[in-house]
């Protein structure tokens, strides 16, 4: 049901590829996580997209090296982070591509970080957003789950919140969902628009 795929990432265009060349869609463009920040400007939308991309690469030094460098702010996340390995076990990996096949549809994405336990997504804010990141971790999970990094049972956010860190452990479901069940929907969802697109773009 849950296969593994071996994927190289390409950081320039962002785009994952499997061993055979294929293009696999991303956890992002499946959730289509783009959309619900379109109310935003579009070079507003480059500048958070900039400045995220720096908190992250600021995080990913931490978890993998211990060292907040003094940054008062990594020092803060620091504190936050410790109380979530505490409920998930020790880090695991960070950054890392991977990619699965559900059913033989094909999906990829890098989770920021995998604790033994759980994966965890870093965000600058946690907004109105909430579910949509839901679905992005339960796919992460699955990513974990079908390349053997990991057996989550914990799907996490850490976010700043008033110049600080906080961290939100998700419910397992919401409006009686699942996370995974919701992502898989969005996922059957992604191939059956291909599958539409195809036929009608082919008369």
């Amino acid at each position: 049901m849950l296969q593994p795929i071996t994927t190289r990432f390409d950081e320039q265009t962002h785009t994952y590829t499997s061993e055979n060349g294929q293009v696999l869609p991303s956890v992002s463009k499946i959730v289509e996580t783009g959309k619900h920040f379109d109310f935003i400007p579009k070079d507003r939308q480059q500048e958070i997209m900039k400045r995220g991309s720096m908190l992250h690469q600021n995080i990913e030094y931490f978890v993998t090296t211990g060292d907040t460098a003094g940054d008062a702010q990594l020092e803060m996340f620091a504190q936050v982070y410790d109380e979530v390995q505490k409920m998930f076990g020790k880090y695991v990996a960070s950054e890392t591509p991977l990619a699965a096949a559900y059913l033989g549809m094909q999906f990829a994405g890098k989770p920021d970080i995998v604790l033994e336990r759980a994966v965890v997504e870093i965000k600058s804010s946690l907004g109105s957003a909430e579910r949509v990141y839901g679905m992005q971790l339960a796919a992460y999970g699955m990513l974990c789950l079908a390349n053997n990094v990991c057996k989550p049972v914990g799907y996490v956010i850490c976010y700043r919140n008033n110049g600080k860190w906080a961290y939100k452990v998700l419910p397992k479901c919401y409006g009686g969902v699942t996370l995974q069940d919701a992502f898989i929907a969005a996922l059957n969802k992604y191939y059956n628009n291909k599958v539409l697109e195809q036929y009608l773009n082919n008369l």
